[in-house]
This record gives C-alpha cells, sequence and structure tokens, in this order.
C-alpha cells in the first residue's frame, strides 16, 4: 500500500491494566512493533481506560467503542495535518 501513495497507520487497542498486563497482550504487541517498527506509523491513542468496558475480554461496549473511534480519528487527524 505505501508503494502505492497510501499511508498506513497502526495503533494499539486500549485495554484495561489487568489485560494490558497479560502475557497475550505484551506479546502481541512485541511482534507487531518488531514487524512495523516506524514509530511514526503509530498513532498514540489518548483514551481514559478505566472508562472502557469490556462485553467480554475482547469485545468493547457501544460506549467504550466510541470513546476508541474517537480516539483513533483524532490521532489520525493529527498524524495527517500539516
Amino acid at each position: 500500500l505505501r508503494s502505492r501513495g497510501t499511508k498506513v497507520l497502526f495503533f494499539e487497542m486500549p485495554y484495561p491494566a489487568e489485560v494490558e498486563r497479560s502475557a497475550a497482550v505484551i506479546s502481541s504487541a512485541a511482534m507487531a512493533r518488531k514487524t512495523f517498527p516506524d514509530s511514526a506509523s503509530w498513532l498514540a491513542l489518548q483514551v481514559d481506560r478505566s472508562e472502557l468496558r469490556w462485553t467480554d475480554g475482547a469485545h468493547l461496549d457501544e460506549r467504550s467503542a466510541i470513546f476508541v473511534a474517537r480516539a483513533i480519528e483524532t490521532a489520525a487527524a493529527e498524524q495527517i495535518s500539516p
């Protein structure tokens, strides 16, 4: 995609602290960062993790999904603005 002029951006899903410290999340994040090491391609999401609610440990409820979507939108706009 990049070779065709598309800007590719990544983000890490914000998890509650207890989930974020799990081996699965830590190893997944490490693999992703190793595979895509350009820090400029990663969005820094600003989300109050204490406000997030998880329906089953993998899926956000509607309210939380809106918070994350807004954080993605804001971070992406900052990346693409001159």
